[in-house]
C-alpha cells in the first residue's frame, strides 16, 4: 500500500522541492495575498449545533484582520439556516459543496483564501480571546519560523467524561520527533500562506490528512511552537469529534502506514534531479542555487 501510494507522490515531490527552494530562498514566487490578513477556514459537517460558537470564536478576536471561509461540506442538518445571522458580515464567506470529507473541504478553502497566513479550525471548537494575534505577532518577529503553535484545553463530553471537566494540553517544544511519533501540532496552528501553495493539497488517502500536511511542511519548512504555557484554544471532545472517532477510523494504523510512508518520500527528497527549461526561462532556472541544473536551450 506505501509503494502504490508513494509513486502518486513521485512528480508532486520534485515540483514542491524546486518550489520551496524557489520561494523561501529567493521570494521569486509571487501570488495574490493580502498583507495581514489571516485566512480562516472552517470546514462543517452537520454539526449547526456547534457552528456559531466556533465562528463568534474567531469573530471575537483582538485581531481583527481576518476573513472567515465556511465549507459547507454537504449538511443535511439545519447548518444552511444556522449560518444565515452571517450573510451580512463581510468578514464571513459561505460556500456550499457536494459531500467530499474533511480534506477535499480544507483544499477548497484554501483555494480562496487571500490571507498572509493561513489556518483553520473544526466548527466544533473555539478559539479562546488573543490566540490568532499571539501567532500573527510570534511569525513576525519570527522571520526564519514559517509555521507556529500552542498549547490547548481539552474539555471532555458525552462518554469522554472520565471525571475531568477539562485539562490543559502542553505540547512538545519541537517537532523533531514530529514525524517519528505521533501528531504533536494539536489544534491551534497558524502558517505563512506561500507554504500551503508550496504543499498545495490536503491528501484524502491515508484518513490523517492533518498529521501528514503537518509532516509535509515540517520536511521542508521551519515550524517552531510559541515559547509560552498558556492554552489559546479549546478542542472539545465528543462521540462526533474526530478524536472520538478514533477508533473507527483506525487512525493508530493509518498513523503508522503514514510514518512507514515519510521515511521513503524524506528519501526521495534528499536525491538530486535535473530540471529542463526552454529558453524564456533559463536565466530565471539558472539562478537557482542547490539544484543539479543540467539544462540546455531549445
Amino acid at each position: 500500500m506505501v509503494k502504490k501510494y508513494f509513486s502518486k507522490f513521485i512528480c508532486e515531490f520534485k515540483y514542491l522541492n524546486s518550489l520551496v527552494r524557489i520561494g523561501y530562498k529567493y521570494n521569486s514566487v509571487k501570488v495574490y495575498q493580502k498583507k495581514g490578513l489571516v485566512s480562516i477556514i472552517i470546514p462543517v459537517y452537520n454539526h449547526a449545533k456547534f457552528v456559531c460558537a466556533s465562528v463568534d470564536s474567531c469573530l471575537n478576536q483582538t485581531y481583527k484582520n481576518i476573513e472567515i471561509i465556511i465549507i459547507d461540506d454537504g449538511s443535511t442538518d439545519s447548518l444552511q439556516k444556522v449560518l444565515e445571522k452571517y450573510k451580512d458580515n463581510p468578514k464571513v464567506k459561505l460556500y456550499k459543496t457536494k459531500n467530499q470529507g474533511l480534506p477535499k473541504a480544507l483544499t477548497t478553502g484554501f483555494r480562496f483564501a487571500s490571507g498572509e497566513f493561513y489556518t483553520w479550525t473544526s466548527a466544533d471548537n473555539e478559539y479562546k480571546k488573543g490566540a490568532i494575534m499571539k501567532m500573527v505577532r510570534f511569525l513576525r518577529l519570527n522571520p526564519r519560523a514559517q509555521m507556529t503553535y500552542t498549547n490547548y484545553t481539552a474539555v471532555y463530553n458525552d462518554e469522554f467524561n472520565s471525571g475531568v471537566d477539562s485539562e490543559k494540553i502542553v505540547l512538545p517544544n519541537n517537532t523533531e520527533k514530529l514525524n517519528t511519533e505521533h501528531n504533536k501540532i494539536g489544534a491551534c496552528f497558524l502558517w505563512r500562506s506561500f507554504v500551503g501553495r508550496a504543499i498545495n493539497e490536503w491528501s484524502p488517502e491515508m484518513g490523517v490528512e492533518d498529521y501528514d500536511y503537518w509532516m509535509r511542511i515540517n520536511n521542508f519548512f521551519n515550524i517552531r511552537k510559541i515559547d509560552s504555557d498558556k492554552s489559546y484554544y479549546i478542542y472539545n471532545f465528543h462521540k462526533n469529534s474526530l478524536t472520538g472517532s478514533r477508533e473507527k477510523l483506525k487512525i493508530a494504523e493509518r498513523t503508522k502506514q503514514l510514518q512507514e510512508l515519510d521515511v521513503e518520500r524524506r528519501l526521495f527528497n534528499k536525491e538530486k534531479f535535473k530540471f529542463y527549461c526552454d529558453s524564456d526561462n533559463f536565466d530565471f532556472c539558472d539562478n537557482i542555487k542547490n539544484i543539479d541544473l543540467n539544462s540546455k536551450k531549445n
